[in-house]
């Protein structure tokens, strides 16, 4: 499991690191170019962002399915279940005095 964690901690840095370079280019080409460039950059990146959240969506499906046929809950108390008193403990409590009567 940790390896799992690791690998997509790298991961994330990795993109984190290719999408800063790629702000920087695209802020070159922002500056200097003509509308239909700054239009083409734009949905350039927003086709991108598209892409990474649909990739954190289907992380996320994953993880909710894994939860769930893990038998992991979220947050639900099992049910408890009290213990029906043996006859010798019953016998014990008698005994002790610690027994109350129903009136």
């Amino acid at each position: 499991m940790d390896e799992t964690k690791q690998e997509a901690e790298k991961t994330q840095e990795k993109e984190t690191q290719e999408t800063a370079a790629e702000h920087t280019n695209k802020r070159d080409v922002n500056e200097a170019g003509s509308p239909i460039d700054r239009a083409n950059a734009a949905a350039e990146r927003a086709e991108k962002a598209a892409e990474e959240l649909k990739r954190e969506n289907d992380r996320l499906e994953e993880l909710q399915v894994r939860r769930r046929l893990g038998g992991v809950t979220e947050g639900a108390e099992p049910n408890k279940v009290e213990k029906e008193e043996s006859p010798v403990d019953y016998a014990k409590r008698v005994q002790e005095g610690n027994i109350q009567l129903k009136e």
